[in-house]
């Protein structure tokens, strides 16, 4: 699947093109989030 970044809005180009950066950082903010909660239950 190709994409031509050099037609269509900017803007979405960009969120288009970030979105699996953006989804993998909120996942991992997620896991960091769910270990301090279980780590916290230890201490």
């Amino acid at each position: 699947m190709e994409k031509n970044l050099t037609t269509g809005s900017v803007f979405g180009n960009i969120v288009r093109f970030s979105l699996p950066y953006l989804l993998s950082y909120f996942l991992q903010t997620l896991y960091g989030m769910a270990d301090l909660f279980i780590i916290g239950q230890y201490e």
